[in-house]
């Protein structure tokens, strides 16, 4: 796979492979911390931030649960922080369901259906 991307350039600061999604451009106000690894926290200022803006809690969310998010939560948790994970799964209708997963030890983690 980092093959693959590496050749389609798909990661490159300023291009279409490291744009935000559509709809979750930086607003003003907003604080971007650029990574250049599976893991949020690893070599940027994301602790530092989170820390000095009082935040113990943290949301987790994107894509590649099994890469990116976990490598962020599983080193959050060795930072003392709060996680949870949120993905957004298609039910068997294709209508969207939200799991919350908590990192509690190793056990299963509970589908919690939003509205």
């Amino acid at each position: 796979m980092s093959g693959g991307v590496r050749e389609a350039n798909a990661l490159v600061r300023g291009t279409w492979g490291a744009a935000p999604a559509e709809g979750l451009e930086p607003q003003e106000g907003d604080h971007v911390v650029e990574k250049m690894r599976m893991n949020g926290f690893y070599d940027t200022r994301l602790d530092i931030l989170l820390r000095g803006l009082g935040v113990e809690t943290l949301v987790i969310t994107g894509a590649w649960t099994n890469m990116s998010i976990e490598h962020t939560a599983r080193h959050a948790a060795d930072a003392g922080y709060r996680r949870e994970i949120m993905a957004v799964l298609p039910d068997s209708n294709g209508r969207p369901v939200y799991e919350v997963y908590r990192f509690v030890a190793l056990l299963p983690p509970p589908a919690v259906p939003l509205q």
